[in-house]
């Protein structure tokens, strides 16, 4: 949980220092990219988060695969 908390920090970090384009810049997609606001949906965060979501879900799969659950 640490683990995931601390890299979806840096990386909110890293997009708002760094210049990202806007299409990848996953809080621009929660702030004036919303689709509340823009009237338009961020694909691209979105598919970037829905990875990441994906990605933490099969490291979360294969740690209760050792643990024997």
């Amino acid at each position: 949980m640490w683990g995931s908390m601390l890299a979806v920090g840096a990386l909110l970090l890293l997009f708002n220092e760094t210049p990202v384009p806007a299409s990848l810049n996953i809080s621009r997609a929660m702030a004036e990219g919303s689709p509340l606001i823009a009237h338009s949906m961020p694909w691209g965060p979105m598919a970037f988060r829905s990875g990441w979501g994906r990605s933490c879900f099969f490291v979360a799969l294969k740690v209760a695969e050792t643990r024997e659950y």
